[in-house]
């Protein structure tokens, strides 16, 4: 596939208009189960991730 990709990553499934339910990322640091809720944009081969600020800690 050539071009341009643009558009969203479903990590978890879920459509990103859905705000009760956003992707999030899983993982594991030192041991320790550890999420980030993020918005995802892809472009070509790079991934530009914004985090919204939300840690969710033993998911």
């Amino acid at each position: 596939m050539c071009g341009l990709i643009a558009g969203v990553i479903l990590l978890n499934g879920a459509p990103q208009e859905k705000r009760d339910n956003p992707p999030v990322i899983i993982s594991d640091i030192k041991g320790k189960k550890a999420g980030l809720i993020v918005d995802a944009l892809v472009k070509i081969d790079q991934i530009y991730v914004k985090p919204l600020g939300t840690l969710l800690d033993k998911i």
